[in-house]
């Protein structure tokens, strides 16, 4: 009798669908799924898989995730080049499991051409008798959000913009997204998923991952803690402002900073012009609605919902920067009392 197909479960993101915390719970339960016969790979990455978006890039436009991952030096990611392939497949076959999951929301977001897409399939291909791939979409009205408000906790000063949101296509075009994996991946079946609220099962991303891959919940009984949150308007604008000042903390001073926000957003969410909400549904409202039919049967991707709008008064008032200036005065301290 011949072995089992070896599968690899390759979740490619989209940005801003609960990533971070899918991936950190896949890392926390790894002894739990190799006992299954389930890798969650190392070699690509200690939590989210960065090393696969680097190797397809071939270095295009990822220098900040060199950076992030120390392989800016000379020579140091020519090397990484010519080993991953290799050290990725021993992995692989001294793991002797059947289901690999590999998950990295950059393979959605840094890939801009079919070839960076097939060096995927090539490399997957070593590892793997069929590659599933797994994609969750986030209507865009929510997305540009939440692509800003990221774009504030890596340092952004700049207002937000559609215009300047857009200048990224491939974060926000989901339809361009999957014909260009599919034709890189013909016949590979898909877990494609709308992320909204409402939709996912028990409205919780790691759940439903579980569903759509038939990956047992059980095997993810270490879970974590909701990772890398939104900011609402007013820390988000707190933030923002912050980041224009010239002393402007870095390091992991900034990151305890914006973890506590991030904690404490509870007030209004951010909220987008009706104009650009119609900017966004004349770009893409065809083709949510050719994925919606090929993949889900209906006629919307979406549930039909008006995002917020922004207030109609300032951003931050003065009460609210005394307020949130006040819940960081002391946040170093704070936070290491309760660690």
């Amino acid at each position: 009798m011949s072995n089992p197909a070896r599968i690899a479960l390759l979740h490619i993101g989209g940005e801003k669908t609960g990533t971070t915390t899918l991936q950190a719970t896949l890392a926390a339960n790894r002894a739990a799924l190799a006992g299954a016969g389930i890798l969650y790979s190392r070699a690509a990455g200690r939590d989210a898989h960065g090393l696969l978006a680097l190797y397809a890039s071939a270095g295009a436009g990822t220098a900040d995730l060199r950076a992030a991952m120390g392989l800016d030096q000379p020579g140091h990611f020519e090397n990484f080049l010519a080993r991953f392939p290799s050290i990725l497949a021993r992995e692989a076959a001294d793991s002797g499991a059947r289901v690999l999951i590999y998950s990295s929301e950059h393979l959605s977001s840094r890939l801009h051409d079919e070839s960076a897409v097939e060096r995927v399939r090539t490399l997957l291909a070593q590892v793997a008798d069929e590659v599933h791939l797994v994609y969750y979409a986030r209507p865009q009205a929510e997305l540009v959000l939440a692509a800003w408000s990221t774009m504030l906790k890596s340092g952004s000063a700049a207002p937000f913009s559609l215009a300047a949101a857009l200048s990224n296509p491939t974060l926000f075009d989901h339809a361009a997204l999957v014909t260009r994996w599919a034709e890189a991946f013909p016949g590979s079946p898909w877990r494609f998923r709308p992320y909204q609220s409402g939709l996912l099962t028990d409205n919780d991303i790691v759940a439903d991952f579980c569903a759509c891959t038939g990956l047992a919940p059980g095997l993810l009984r270490r879970r974590v803690t909701r990772l890398n949150r939104s900011l609402d308007t007013p820390r988000a604008e707190f933030l923002r402002l912050w980041n224009g000042l010239p002393r402007a903390m870095d390091g992991p001073r900034r990151g305890q900073m914006i973890r506590v926000l991030e904690s404490l957003s509870e007030g209004p969410p951010l909220g987008l012009d009706p104009a650009d909400v119609a900017t966004l549904e004349s770009r893409y409202g065809a083709g949510n609605a050719a994925l919606a039919r090929h993949f889900l049967g209906r006629e919307r991707l979406f549930a039909d919902r008006a995002p917020p709008l922004p207030p109609a008064g300032p951003l931050l008032a003065a009460e609210q920067a005394v307020a949130i200036a006040a819940s960081l005065w002391d946040f170093p301290r704070a936070a290491a009392g309760a660690g």
